[in-house]
């Protein structure tokens, strides 16, 4: 009896403090995209179905409102948590309603949803946010029903690699690219052309004249 008051009391604790940081009702809901629709375009609106946010450091230092995002009908599934910064090496951090946190510039995690409806709250740790706004991609997958695919095999089947910077293609390495002279510039072989032109034209048009 008293493990599960204790149980029941911390899960109380963790809402009151969840609650003082992202307000529930105003968490606006994950809108997912279907794998097979993913735009490979980093310069489109959802590149890989992820959704652009910003944590603000301001709001980070002084403790108020942080980016947080309601992922409903996962009750019995996994959630999978995908989120790097723009541009990289900032560190970002995400936690669920029971207080589960991880930090890094780069985030995967393949987790069993904490209720049917879960919330996530992004934010900096100390150093992260300590100098400016991090912007920063973010995406949510839930799994199929248990019913129809085992979700620690899904979890297992996912593609770990793909994140939006993934979508960046490098110059080829060991080729010079080939200046291009402004056209308002005029070359020295121009300048002699001009030149040959304009003595042909007066050594035929004078003598003509006369």
């Amino acid at each position: 009896m008293k493990l599960v008051l204790s149980v029941y009391l911390i899960a109380a604790v963790f809402r009151c403090t969840w609650s003082a940081i992202c307000d529930p009702i105003s968490n606006p809901n994950w809108m997912p995209i279907e794998d097979e629709k993913y735009d490979r375009n980093y310069t489109n609106g959802r590149p890989l179905g992820f959704q652009s946010s910003v944590i603000r450091y301001f709001e980070t230092d002084a403790g108020g409102p942080s980016p947080c995002f309601t992922v409903p009908n996962a009750h019995d599934k996994r959630i999978e948590i995908m989120a790097e910064s723009s541009p990289a090496g900032s560190v970002i951090c995400v936690e669920d309603q029971l207080g589960r946190e991880f930090c890094d510039t780069k985030l995967y995690d393949c987790r069993q949803a904490a209720d049917d409806t879960v919330f996530f709250r992004f934010f900096c740790d100390a150093q992260g946010c300590s100098d400016s706004d991090v912007t920063f991609w973010f995406r949510f997958t839930v799994s199929l029903p248990p019913n129809e695919l085992d979700p620690e095999l899904w979890c297992n089947e996912r593609n770990t690699d793909e994140y939006p910077s993934s979508l960046f293609i490098p110059l080829p390495t060991g080729r010079d690219l080939i200046p291009i002279t402004p056209s308002s510039t005029a070359s020295p072989m121009h300048d002699s052309l001009s030149f040959m032109f304009l003595f042909m034209f007066g050594v035929i048009i004078i003598p003509l004249n006369r």
